[in-house]
């Protein structure tokens, strides 16, 4: 049913989805939604605030490509799952690095 409402064409067609504030109520929600059908989705891209230890969990949980911390006080803290997932193999494509950014940085 999920995949008739999501629109699939292929069975092997995942949705990529970009969490926006993954560390809160709703982003938690959708998180457990991929956790239920992890065939329908693949996590591309997390953020969050302030809540650095819940998105470093999920990072290396859905090992998405791009993470983002908005709060540049708190971007060392995060900087720290760049280093974890390159040493336990996790980068999600071959040749890719997994982009660690700040919000203010990026679109000041």
């Amino acid at each position: 049913m999920l995949r008739k409402i999501l629109n699939f064409d292929f069975p092997s067609m995942k949705k990529r989805l970009a969490i926006l504030g993954s560390t809160g109520s709703i982003g938690t929600q959708a998180l457990e939604i991929v956790d239920t059908y992890p065939e329908l989705f693949s996590v591309e891209v997390l953020t969050a605030n302030n809540n650095t230890d819940l998105l470093i969990k999920q990072a290396l949980k859905y090992r998405p490509s791009i993470v983002v911390i908005a709060n540049d006080e708190k971007y060392d803290e995060v900087y720290t799952v760049r280093k974890v997932m390159k040493d336990r193999g996790m980068i999600p494509c071959p040749g890719s690095e997994l982009r660690l950014s700040s919000y203010k940085s990026t679109f000041k």
